[in-house]
């Protein structure tokens, strides 16, 4: 018959001894299987709540920051919002489409803000409606089916322009040294206008030529001859083939009837 021994044993720890030996046991017993495991967390939208300092993309291209600035494309951003890109890409956008066809809808409405012009300038800037800037160069519409209308911002000079439904753009361009030229080419002249027909409205008057062999008809003073017609054309007028100003002072001839297109121009 076995005899059954039974041992106790009995430990008595303080608080303040127990702690000082889980201490101990804490800094001398390391888990090798956990020096080298790596920690991969997946997190799905909705995110979890917090604050963040920033928040960026895989390619770590947005960038959110605190201290009430945002940023897209920096990691520090000067204003309370700063995009910045490359020459081709820097570019906003604000689109609506009522009938959701897409950025190339026949009903898109977008107002376009650019940084540069790549292909054009390094310099310029600007704002469109259905007009933004295409990697090859140059101002393209969004939806060619419209026409649109644009601003652009360049070294001392700027630029307002409208496209009919065609591309075809005509524009005012103002210089740096105040000169203005329609269409928007660069200014030569403190005012200059390209193109073969030129209507003035508001400041000009119709008078009849009605001439005797002792006087002629004349514009009204402070304007200009711009235009001739004639009910009857006499060879001998002075005017034929000579600059609109000898209409005023050539040789009268009886019978001559007509109208001059008086402007004041100054």
């Amino acid at each position: 018959m076995e005899t059954a021994h039974r041992i106790t044993l009995e430990l008595s720890f303080t608080r303040r001894k127990a702690l000082a030996l889980l201490t101990l046991f804490f800094l001398c017993w390391r888990p090798g299987s956990l020096g080298s495991e790596t920690l991969t967390m997946t997190t799905y939208y909705p995110a979890p709540y917090g604050g963040y300092a920033r928040l960026l993309t895989t390619g770590q291209t947005v960038l959110a920051r605190d201290g009430d600035r945002v940023g897209i494309g920096t990691m520090g951003p000067g204003t309370k919002l700063e995009v910045k890109g490359g020459h081709a890409d820097t570019e906003l956008r604000l689109f609506s489409d009522h009938y959701t066809q897409g950025l190339d809808g026949v009903n898109t409405a977008n107002l376009n803000l650019w940084a540069s012009e790549p292909g054009w300038t390094w310099t310029g800037a600007g704002i469109g409606n259905n007009a933004w800037i295409s990697d090859s160069g140059g101002i393209a519409r969004v939806t060619t089916t419209r026409g649109g209308s644009y601003v652009r911002l360049l070294d001392n000079r700027m630029e307002m322009n409208v496209m009919d439904n065609a591309g075809t753009r005509r524009g005012i361009a103002i210089d740096g040294a105040g000169n203005l030229s329609m269409p928007g080419i660069a200014p030569a002249w403190a005012a200059q206008i390209n193109g073969n027909n030129l209507t003035i409205t508001g400041v000009c008057t119709s008078v009849r030529i009605i001439n005797t062999p002792s006087d002629w008809t004349r514009c009204p003073g402070g304007t200009t001859v711009v235009n001739v017609g004639y009910d009857n054309w006499t060879t001998a007028w002075a005017c034929r083939g000579s600059r609109l100003g000898n209409c005023i002072a050539g040789t009268n001839w009886v019978g001559t009837t007509g109208w001059l297109r008086c402007c004041r121009l100054q």
